[in-house]
């Protein structure tokens, strides 16, 4: 599974570490599991001068392992094993 950030203005951070500068696409990065998503919003008040920053952080668990993902890519290797 690859996440990457496209050109938004919040901010999406892997393990505490943000994935591009603000209004930057970033490459896209291959999630592994025990990782943490954070996505992070700005919210103005309504005074305008004032910012509140809300973030969720979901964490990534994988349910397949590297071998199972490589199968499922190429399912050709897969047979070949079989035989």
């Amino acid at each position: 599974i690859f996440i990457n950030d496209t050109q938004t203005f919040h901010c999406t951070f892997i393990n505490g570490d943000r994935l591009s500068p603000e209004g930057l696409e970033s490459e896209p990065y291959q999630l592994k599991s025990d990782d943490t998503v954070e996505f992070e919003i700005d919210i103005a008040r309504e005074d305008n001068k004032t910012t509140t920053h809300h973030k969720i952080a979901p964490r990534v668990v994988c349910g397949v392992t590297e071998q199972d993902a490589l199968i499922a890519a190429r399912p050709e290797l897969h047979q070949q094993q079989l035989h």
